[in-house]
This record gives C-alpha cells, sequence and structure tokens, in this order.
C-alpha cells in the first residue's frame, strides 16, 4: 500500500516525499542539459503549443482504486526517470535548458467527474504544467460511473484515464512503453505481486542525439525541391485553401482557439483486405494515407482551382522515429524519451487525372520517397540543421505551408501485453493535441491499429476551419481508404 506520506488534495493530487526522498541534498540526484530535439518541443510549448494527451479506455476484469493507480504510477515513475524531471534554464544564453529531477518527486494524480471524454480530451491538451516544480505530465482518471451489472461483477469493469505529458519528455513510440508498463504495474498491483519500494530506480540516459551515429560534414544534403514544375501548371496547397476558403477563414478568426477531432475506423474485414493490398502494391500504411490524405484535400479545393493548372504541390509533414539509427539490436532502439522528428515530404497531386484511380501509383509514390529518404539519412541531416534552425526562429504568422501532419503510431495492442490480457483489454485509444492557426498545419492526420482495425484521428483548429469542411475532408479520406479496401 502506499505511504501515509502522501497528501491527498482536494482534486487527489498526490504529493509523495517518501519512496524518492534524498535526504535533503543540495543538488537533485539527475541533471542534464536538453537535447535539441528536447529542446526544440519545449520551445513549441512556450509558444503554447505541444501539449499532447493522450486517452485509454480499458475493460478490467477488477474495478480499479485510486489507490492502486497510485501506487502503480509510482513504480512508473522509479523505471522512468524522464516522468520525475523538470525544466530550468540553465543561466547561459537562451535558449538553454536542463531537466532536472524533482526533490521531492510529485505525482499529479486527478479525478474529472466529466463523462465526456473528448470534452476531457480537449479539456487537459489546454492544461499547463509548473515547470520549475514539475510534475511534467499529469494523470487524470474519468469517474467511474459502473453499471450495475459491472458492479455485480456480470460484465467488465470500464476504466478511463488521460495520460498528458510535456512533448520533451516523451513522443508517440514512448508513450505506448509508458502505457505499457503503466497497465503491468497496474495488474501487479491488483494482483499484490509488488511493492514500489521494490522498484528499481533508473537513471537519466543521455539526449538522443549522442545516440546516433555521426554525420560525414562533405556529404550533401538531399533535395526536396519541387521548383522544377512549370510554375503556371502548379498551385501551392496552402494558398489554394485559403483563395478556395477566404470566407470561411474571415467568418472563423474570431471564434474561441479549440481543436476538434473528427474519428473514423475500418471495419476488420476492410482493415485486413486493405492491409493486405497494400502489401500487394508494396505500399506502406504510411504511404498509403498520405495519399488518401493528399487525394481527400485536392476533392476539397479542385472545383476553384483554374483548368490549366495540372499539379497541387502539397507539402506534408510526417513523424520519423529517429531511434531506427540507433545500433542494431542495441537498448537504444526502444530510447526512453523523444526521439521523433517532422520530416517534410511534397507531394505532386495531378490535377487532370482521376484522382481515385492514380491512388496506388501516388501511394507507391510516397513509399518510395519516404524509403529513399530514410535508406539515405536524410532524416539525421535534416534533424542537425533544421532543428537548430527552428529553435532559434520567431514563430510565424498564419499557416504553416505543411498544410497535412501525417503520424502512424502503428499497432498499439501491444500496450497490454500478453500477461495482463486475460484480465484488461483495450477498448479505445483517442488522443489529441492543439492545432492552432499560426505556424501549424490545416489538418492532422493520426493513424493507428487497434484490434485488426485502422484507425484515423483527423484533428483541425476550429478558428481556421469549419466542422463542415473538416468533415468533408474526413469522409473524403475514409471514403478513398474504404474504396481501396474492397477487392
Amino acid at each position: 500500500m502506499l505511504s501515509n506520506r502522501f497528501l491527498f488534495g482536494s482534486y487527489y493530487r498526490i504529493m509523495d516525499s517518501g519512496p524518492f526522498h534524498f535526504n535533503d541534498c543540495l543538488k537533485m540526484r539527475y541533471e542534464r542539459k536538453l537535447g535539441p530535439l528536447e529542446t526544440m518541443y519545449h520551445v513549441y510549448y512556450t509558444r503554447g503549443v505541444d501539449i499532447y494527451a493522450q486517452m485509454a479506455t480499458l475493460l478490467c476484469e477488477s474495478p480499479v482504486r485510486k489507490e492502486e493507480v497510485s501506487e502503480a504510477m509510482v513504480c512508473l515513475l522509479k523505471r522512468h526517470p524522464m516522468l520525475r524531471m523538470t525544466i530550468k534554464e540553465t543561466g547561459e544564453e537562451y535558449p538553454d535548458f536542463k531537466f532536472v529531477e524533482m526533490n521531492p518527486v510529485k505525482l499529479d494524480i486527478q479525478v474529472s467527474p466529466s463523462a465526456d471524454k473528448e470534452a476531457l480530451l480537449h479539456e487537459e491538451s489546454c492544461k499547463s504544467f509548473s515547470l520549475k516544480e514539475g510534475p511534467l505530465w499529469r494523470l487524470t482518471i474519468v469517474a467511474d460511473k459502473a453499471s450495475a451489472g459491472a458492479r455485480r461483477g456480470l460484465m467488465p469493469h470500464e476504466f478511463s484515464f488521460v495520460f498528458c505529458f510535456h512533448h520533451s519528455l516523451a513522443d508517440g513510440i514512448y508513450l505506448r512503453t509508458l502505457f505499457a508498463d503503466f497497465i503491468e504495474y497496474l495488474d501487479m498491483v491488483q494482483r499484490k505481486t509488488i511493492n514500489s519500494s521494490s522498484v528499481k530506480e533508473i537513471e537519466l540516459l543521455p539526449a538522443i542525439e549522442f545516440l546516433l551515429p555521426l554525420l560525414n560534414p562533405n556529404r550533401r544534403l538531399v533535395s526536396l525541391d519541387c521548383n522544377n514544375e512549370d510554375s503556371s501548371k502548379a498551385i501551392d496547397a496552402l494558398q489554394a485553401y485559403e483563395a478556395h476558403f477566404s470566407e470561411e477563414i474571415t467568418q472563423l478568426r474570431n471564434q474561441q482557439q479549440s481543436t476538434k477531432s473528427i474519428r473514423s475506423h475500418l471495419q476488420s474485414n476492410n482493415s485486413r483486405t486493405f492491409l493486405l493490398q497494400c502489401k500487394q502494391n508494396s505500399v506502406t500504411v504510411t504511404g498509403a494515407c498520405i495519399a488518401a490524405s493528399c487525394i481527400a484535400f485536392g476533392q476539397l479545393i479542385r472545383s476553384s482551382i483554374s483548368s490549366d493548372v495540372r499539379v497541387l504541390l502539397i507539402p506534408v509533414e510526417i513523424m520519423v522515429n529517429m531511434r531506427r539509427y540507433t545500433q542494431k539490436d542495441s537498448m537504444y532502439q526502444a530510447y526512453p524519451g523523444v526521439a521523433a522528428v517532422h520530416l517534410p515530404l511534397t507531394v505532386k497531386l495531378p490535377l487532370l487525372e482521376n484522382l481515385q484511380e492514380h491512388f496506388w501509383y501516388l501511394a507507391k509514390q510516397c513509399t518510395d520517397d519516404i524509403n529513399n529518404m530514410l535508406i539515405s539519412g536524410y532524416p539525421l541531416e535534416y534533424m542537425s540543421t533544421e532543428v537548430a534552425q527552428e529553435i532559434n526562429s520567431l514563430p510565424q504568422t498564419g499557416k504553416s505551408p505543411y498544410v497535412l501532419c501525417i503520424t502512424n503510431m502503428s499497432t498499439v495492442d501491444g500496450i497490454v501485453k500478453p500477461k495482463q490480457r486475460s484480465r484488461f483489454q483495450l477498448k479505445e485509444f483517442p488522443a489529441m493535441t492543439q492545432i492552432g492557426i499560426d505556424d501549424m498545419p490545416i489538418f492532422y492526420v493520426g493513424i493507428l491499429t487497434m484490434a485488426q482495425e485502422l484507425h484515423l484521428d483527423i484533428g483541425h483548429c476550429q478558428r481556421y476551419t469549419s466542422q463542415t469542411t473538416a468533415a468533408k475532408f474526413s469522409w473524403n479520406v475514409f471514403s478513398t481508404l474504404l474504396n481501396f479496401s474492397n477487392l
């Protein structure tokens, strides 16, 4: 059980000075400077973006109590030092920050009475953190409103919670590990096979940049320039979108800042067929979803584009896991921290052809372009130059030219490990990240596979894009994928 030294606040904030007490030492046990990628995400945070909220809904054999969640989180913090960190300025020239371990370490666990999960996700993604005091994460439990049948043990108990974190601590890949370890510890706590005092405390690793291979200074940077198109025959996607939706954009400017997500999924039989067709066409799921998103974007604005324009240039950002460049079979392939970088890709969407018939060709082209960049080591070069530029640049006003941001979390079924699957089942895994107007994409497209079904999450800023327009885009993406999930 938890130590009686835990302090319970009115909203169940837990302040733990027991398991992590450092004998009142003047200097924290662990501290190090933020790496460039961590610094970039922290700069984003200071500009009011990059708080990420991820919800999980589990069907559980037994009801989950708050005290069990707390004990599991103590275990998790011992095994994951990033969750014990605060961020402080080093006193040197800006931007220069360091991670400093909390002393004493605190847990921030809250209980929300809200039954509206989407509203709760949005609310949590808007809350900030105490950078100097910590923690830089928050776990919010959805209050248990179990049915009478569940209370009598006639059906599984539903346990929903939101894990919200500062992006300098974790990316989507590491997030899956955090969720998996938390569920494993929760299971052991419920079965009384673990005590947090027996869990070994792990030390903080260096930033990911120190674990990647050195770059050859004589190597030429891969060019992604698409200006070889005849300028009279091509049009930029952002320019075309703002021309098509100028009235809507003007009308929405006075709306309150808010991010909205539209979620959909292919049924298991359609998902299986679609994945099979991807394999048969030598196309990755990411490549196929980029193609579907670009076709959907083109369908939104095609009617207002001049008939002599042949190509719509769509700049896209994709998330790339830099762990792939650590040594093979290295423990760093599961690096616990942030190691994902936005990589630019410009998709050339032909407007004079049937877009639907062009799908597999475009998907193959996206797949090949991404694979060639990954093989060439371009992400390493891009990270070494563009991250530093991003850190030192001034915030840009207006939408980013990268109108689409595509993130593929791959399969999330492993969040519940095999040993826990008889007692826990993952039911839902929705996420929310803030999308503003300035220097942000028009649409965020999140992809994941759960229980053999492909899930899509389309996010947009409601001060820039209407719900009707976003719904059309979401339907266009979904229907394109659905059309190609049928043999």
